[in-house]
């Protein structure tokens, strides 16, 4: 923590303002402060609110800096002499402070800060001016996030108003106090001063999304405007460096360097010629039609359906279909473009069309429902493709959907697939079965894989499906394990203090004893070893066998 003469001060004008006037014998508390700032407080003489006297409380007895030990502050309190504010420190106090925490007034964290950071921000204007206070309380809703789904301490926001006030810089400069990426000062101030960016850049750079990417990728993916190979490198290797550190620490480095703060590292500006737009596919990975379409498919090698309910007037069951697609380039701006979305028969005939604004979100998007649909009679069955065209533009190719058909009527009838119960292991499911001759059957029978990485194993019971989740590092290490042919050996990975892995896994083998400790140590080295590789042969065999499952029908299976 870098402490300034502005902390205490501030700190002290807000307890005056929150305690008011010291009455004889009148004692207060604190304990919402860290050990570090409570410290802090009782070493700085300028920290002297009017007619109080001051003390921290931890374990020990020294008058010299303002600390004394909870026997000392209960004596305090029961002689009534001057008025007395207790800084505690809440991990040395002890126990002894019981009597005074039940007996005396608090000053809590909302009162205090409530004050301190009204007095911080007239304090900033005051030092430079109504305009960096402006953007450093902008700075701070940046760093809560929308609905404050980012997490900033109070005192972690006190401190950066006070720092920015006493530094007399520009509060670009601090950001990374917040969990911020460093602004350099801009020429003017705008209305967003790279404080958008500045998120981006964490959350592209830093955040738990992309921790997976190697950091020449997560570079990439900024699409900065015409870096230096010296700020190319240096962020590189920040990036490597901060790969297991907490995020406030990391960020923490960037204070001196200064090349790597936005605004010294640019982006590129929203473009406003759209290149190409590319559809977005109705299917899944494993070839499946995604329910956000909104068609349906019933039979496997034929088109999928739209099937439209003949009284979703009456009911409000409307069936929709949704068309999703990306342009180029990705920093296309806002209303750059105008798309027509077309539904055509395979006579070339327009059933529907709707005309979209480019939204510049991820992707684009548009929906027809029943409505759009009002001219088909009920006995209608149609093929039609989508096409998505930009208006005004025919160098952008036009780009056509798969074809599906149009009905109405209501979706076939199945036997619902069910996703299982969820369970730690099959056995745990298999117990709950009534039969025992139906276990030992299923014990050798089939299972499969799921898109959400979960093994199915169903039984002829209903309703007594059973699946449990194979992790993806489980996989990825039992592919890497058969190529190191079983050897016996343990994986390590590096984690961010989040959890979230920070780079790849690391096989760390174990090495053969030593001749010298005998003739049963080697068979037993080698009985092991034996055993490992076999192991590792078949969870290899497994794993192609569950793989294969993904491409087929859902009863494609294998055996446990």
């Amino acid at each position: 923590m870098e402490w300034t003469k502005l902390h205490a001060t501030i700190l002290r004008k807000a307890f005056e303002n929150v305690l008011g006037k010291a009455e004889a014998g009148s004692m207060a508390f604190v304990r919402c402060l860290t050990p570090d700032v409570v410290e802090a407080l009782a070493n700085d003489t300028s920290f002297t609110p009017s007619d109080w006297q001051v003390w921290r409380v931890a374990d020990s007895d020294n008058r010299d800096a303002r600390t004394i030990t909870a026997d000392r502050a209960v004596e305090i309190r029961e002689t009534k002499c001057d008025a007395a504010l207790l800084l505690v420190d809440t991990g040395r106090a002890g126990a002894g402070m019981d009597g005074i925490y039940g007996a005396t007034r608090e000053v809590d964290e909302a009162s205090l800060f409530t004050e301190a950071l009204r007095l911080a921000g007239r304090e900033l204007t005051n030092q430079l001016s109504s305009k960096h206070r402006q953007y450093a309380e902008r700075a701070l809703k940046m760093a809560r996030g929308h609905g404050r789904r980012f997490s900033v301490s109070s005192w972690t926001e006190f401190d950066f108003l006070c720092r920015v006030a006493a530094g007399r810089r520009h509060p670009g400069g601090y950001l990374y106090l917040l969990g911020l990426w460093p602004v350099q000062e801009p020429d003017e101030f705008h209305q967003e001063d790279g404080l958008d960016v500045s998120r981006m850049f964490v959350d592209g750079l830093l955040g738990t999304a992309v921790s997976a990417l190697t950091p020449g990728s997560r570079i990439e993916a900024l699409r900065l405007l015409n870096p230096s190979q010296e700020q190319m490198a240096d962020l590189d290797g920040f990036l490597r460096s901060a790969a297991t550190k907490p995020l406030l620490s990391a960020l923490a480095e960037l204070a001196a360097k200064k090349h790597l703060w936005v605004n010294a590292l640019q982006t590129e500006a929203g473009a406003q010629v759209i290149q190409s737009i590319e559809l977005s596919t109705w299917r899944t990975t494993n070839g499946k039609i995604a329910r956000w379409s909104g068609l349906e498919e019933e039979k496997p090698d034929e088109p999928p359906v739209l099937i439209l309910k003949r009284d979703a007037d009456r009911t409000g069951d409307y069936s929709k279909l949704e068309v999703r697609w990306k342009a180029r380039p990705e920093n296309l701006k806002k209303a750059a473009v105008e798309y027509r979305v077309a539904i055509m028969t395979d006579m070339d005939e327009e059933l529907a069309a709707q005309e979209v604004t480019h939204s510049s979100k991820r992707e684009e998007k548009c929906r027809f429902s029943n409505d759009d649909f009002s001219i088909l009679s009920e006995d209608a069955l149609i093929s039609a493709n989508v096409v998505v065209s930009v208006i005004g533009n025919e160098s952008v190719e036009e780009q056509k959907s798969e074809e599906f058909v149009i009905r109405f009527g209501e979706p076939l009838e199945r036997e619902p697939a069910g996703a299982g119960k969820k369970v730690r292991t099959f056995s745990e499911g298999l117990i709950e079965l009534s039969d025992r001759e139906m276990v030992s059957s299923i014990a050798s029978s089939m299972a499969t894989l799921d898109s959400k990485g979960f093994v199915l194993l169903r039984t002829p019971e209903r309703s007594k499906s059973f699946r449990v989740f194979r992790p993806p590092l489980i996989d990825e290490v039992e592919k890497r394990w058969a190529e190191q042919a079983g050897a016996i050996g343990r994986w390590r990975v590096k984690v961010r203090a989040s959890g979230v892995r920070a780079g790849e896994m690391e096989f760390i083998a174990f090495h053969r004893p030593e001749s010298s400790m005998g003739a049963s140590w080697q068979s037993l080295w080698d009985r092991a070893s034996t055993a490992s590789r076999r192991m590792a042969e078949r969870f290899t065999l497994v794993a192609e066998v569950l793989a294969r499952s993904m491409t087929r029908s859902p009863k494609a299976s294998i055996r446990s």
